[in-house]
């Protein structure tokens, strides 16, 4: 499950299922090779990128959401009878910046419906439309996915994310380190929770505003059990409690740079 794989141009969120049920040491077919469609995992998976699904104004520096500022990630795992033992039925995304939620983007691709979130209905229709392979249901789809979830999986984090404005040769890890030696990403006060656990980082009331590229409307939240984790990705000064590894002038006053230990400093 690539949970957050993204630059601050482009977002994509992808669930790959495995035929796999725990640790795997694979070789040759199992491992993708020499054709990455024999391996053990589906993948391509079934991703949500909104400039793929045709909203190019959602995501980015200066966009509805806006990559030059702080903002909070918030994924739910939605199962079918709206308990943690139920069987994955639906990946939410939404976003959290300047105390705003801000709903993710729907599907703008003429057959694929018109939806902000990964369901199978979305998956098969998207793989179609797009002539796609047929592997992340091959694989077992978003069932398998959940059962995955179920036994546990490891958190990935990735940065860099294609099917965006940068051209397909821009990511070649040679030309990055030389060119942009000086981009960084920090992750922290990911959490882990139930759904509605754990909202603190969310505006204070049971109705929201809700942003999108298209309007501005008022709707009421709701939410089922589930898992829900969040993610906060920063480009600016750091505020309290958060990781001020590069330097003790990158806290915003009143607060300075406390070493809690050599990994691990802290605005305070």
């Amino acid at each position: 499950m690539e949970i957050w794989e993204a630059n601050s141009i482009s977002a994509a969120y992808t669930p790959h299922p495995c035929d796999v049920t725990g640790p795997c040491k694979c070789a040759g077919d199992e491992c993708g090779s020499p054709s990455q469609y024999s391996g053990v995992c589906g993948p391509d998976g079934c991703d949500l990128n909104s400039y793929r699904q045709g909203d190019h104004d959602f995501y980015g520096p200066g966009k509805v959401v806006d990559t030059t500022k702080e903002f909070t990630v918030v994924t739910q795992f939605i199962t079918d009878n709206g308990t943690a033992t139920g069987n994955l039925s639906e990946i939410r995304r939404f976003y959290v910046q300047n105390g705003v939620v801000i709903q993710n983007s729907v599907s703008k691709i003429a057959g694929i419906p018109a939806v902000d979130s990964i369901a199978q209905a979305y998956c098969d229709a998207q793989k179609s439309v797009f002539g796609d392979t047929t592997s992340f249901q091959n694989h077992g789809g978003l069932t398998a996915m959940g059962e995955s979830l179920a036994r546990s999986d490891v958190l990935f984090l990735s940065d860099g994310c294609f099917r965006g404005t940068c051209p397909i040769t821009s990511g070649a890890p040679p030309r990055v380190e030389v060119s942009v030696s000086n981009v960084f990403v920090i992750y922290p006060n990911i959490r882990v929770s139930d759904i509605g656990s754990n909202d603190s980082f969310i505006p204070s009331s049971s109705t929201t505003t809700v942003k999108s590229s298209n309007t501005t409307t008022t709707s009421t939240a709701t939410s089922k059990s589930s898992t829900a984790t969040s993610t906060t990705k920063k480009q600016q000064l750091d505020h309290d409690y958060h990781d001020c590894s590069r330097g003790p002038t990158n806290c915003e006053s009143p607060y300075t740079c406390v070493y809690q230990n050599p990994w691990y400093p802290q605005c305070m």
